[in-house]
């Protein structure tokens, strides 16, 4: 083969130029840029021969920004390859890329340097941003930057439930008033997902909370009261209406001990007249649950109320002193009162 040293090469940009539109881009996810050129000594004649050749991009200062070196098989003249296959262009390097020089093996890179048109520039960079040229998980978040994806760069429904992982959204993520009711789900947010304390009196509308949101008797919901119904705990989650106004009052003087009876359900005015008498509750298995018992020392000496779950014993010692009590069907329960 005749010296290179006076090669004269001829690249075919104008081709590129012209063919943009219609450029069939590989599958692969690297950036690359698609050259030809032809290849001559200096006698005009056509190389045919693999030579090794560097490959160099520079910005209008000269400042070389990408070089890949490689072999190159070159037949009559002609040679077409993609440069960033062996070394990867950087995705930066295509906004500022002006010129690129050819260096063949150990000689000096040719003069002058072939300018990388606009044109060209925009088939390459049009190139680096296809979607169908990135794989899975080649775009990492450490690869965005900050606020880099707005709202604008999303398609509708793009971001569904299962590109999100768990605990991924946190309350320091989301805008103010940015969840409404109509991006929840039916049974969406369930007990498990609200903090301890997460719901305040401000997060709750007006009239949000109705009777059917409550549990009644038995687990099922709790039907709405008549006029005059007060609100009451069934002492095990549970809640109840109860007209207080219709409530039995029972008046008893005693000197004894003295158990009461499911007639007795209601409000109980006592006063004893000896010390340290035994009231005794009537058993709450008599009584239907969610029944009350109001027990109030009206006057006299102190008394004991006994019958009580786990053995408890009351103390009403002072004038008006009272325990407030709830059948549950099978045990009385403490529920309110001063004693």
């Amino acid at each position: 083969m005749k010296p290179l040293k006076h090669l004269r090469t001829t690249f075919f940009i104008v081709l590129l130029i012209w063919s943009i539109p219609t450029i069939s881009f590989s599958s692969d996810p690297t950036n690359t840029f698609p050259f030809q050129g032809r290849l001559e000594d200096s006698n005009g004649i056509p190389i045919s021969s693999t030579v090794d050749m560097t490959f160099r991009m520079y910005d209008d200062q000269n400042n070389t920004l990408w070089s890949e070196t490689r072999p190159v098989t070159i037949v009559a003249g002609e040679f077409d390859l993609l440069l960033g296959e062996t070394n990867a262009i950087d995705f930066s390097v295509n906004e500022n890329a002006t010129y690129i020089g050819i260096q063949i093996g150990a000689e000096p890179e040719m003069s002058p340097r072939q300018k990388i048109g606009e044109s060209i520039r925009a088939g390459y960079a049009l190139r680096a941003g296809l979607a169908l040229g990135i794989t899975d998980n080649v775009i990492t978040e450490s690869k965005l930057a900050d606020n880099a994806v707005t709202v604008t760069k999303l398609a509708n429904n793009a971001v569904t439930s299962d590109k999100i992982a768990t605990s991924a959204v946190t309350g320091s993520k989301l805008a103010t008033s940015a969840v409404s009711t109509d991006k929840l789900d039916t049974s969406a947010v369930t007990s498990t997902k609200l903090a301890i304390n997460s719901v305040t009196t401000d997060k709750l509308a007006d009239n949000v909370i109705t009777p059917t949101k409550l549990a009644g008797a038995g687990s099922t919901a709790l039907p709405n009261g008549t006029s005059g119904d007060a609100l009451i705990s069934n002492g095990d989650g549970t809640f109840g209406w109860n007209n207080l106004s219709q409530m039995k009052v029972t008046t008893y003087t005693f000197s004894t001990n003295k158990s009461l009876t499911s007639d007795d359900v209601g409000i109980v005015l006592a006063t004893n007249t000896s010390s340290l008498i035994r009231y005794v509750l009537p058993p709450s298995a008599s009584i239907n649950k969610g029944k009350q018992l109001i027990i109030v020392r009206e006057s006299g000496n102190e008394f004991k109320v006994i019958g009580l779950a786990s053995d408890i014993v009351v103390y009403l010692d002072s004038q008006y002193e009272n325990v407030h009590l709830v059948s549950s069907g099978d045990d009385w329960i403490i529920i309110g009162g001063r004693y």
